[in-house]
């Protein structure tokens, strides 16, 4: 049988201005999210790893990640091409197995993890 998440948390790095009214999401700094560490199952980045410190969010999604839970990227092609196998490896350095990236018709890369 399979189980209902207990919660489902979506964040959002802080924007440097205007307005933000959204009670569905937590707004922080995604490499200090307010979150335990090793408690959730999944974490998904999804088109949020352009900044130049990346590897802080991607150490903030190992942080809060529980053992042996996945963490699933997606990012532009033209942002990664030439990049795939060093962006793999910093994810590997991390504590990461991370399975073959899929390049999907040249519009996105999409990183499998588990953390270990």
């Amino acid at each position: 049988m399979i189980q209902s998440p207990k919660t489902l948390e979506f964040l959002q790095k802080l924007k440097d201005s205007g307005n933000w009214n959204d009670d569905d999401v937590v707004q922080c700094d995604m490499k200090n999210v307010p979150l335990d560490s090793d408690s959730v199952d999944v974490v998904v980045f999804c088109l949020a790893l352009m900044a130049p410190n990346y590897l802080d969010h991607l150490k903030e999604g190992h942080r809060i990640l529980k053992y042996y839970g996945q963490m699933f990227i997606c990012q532009p092609y033209k942002k990664m091409e030439g990049k795939i196998d060093k962006f793999k490896s910093e994810i590997e350095e991390l504590g990461f197995s991370v399975s073959k990236p899929v390049i999907s018709s040249q519009k996105f890369v999409y990183f499998d993890c588990t953390k270990n």
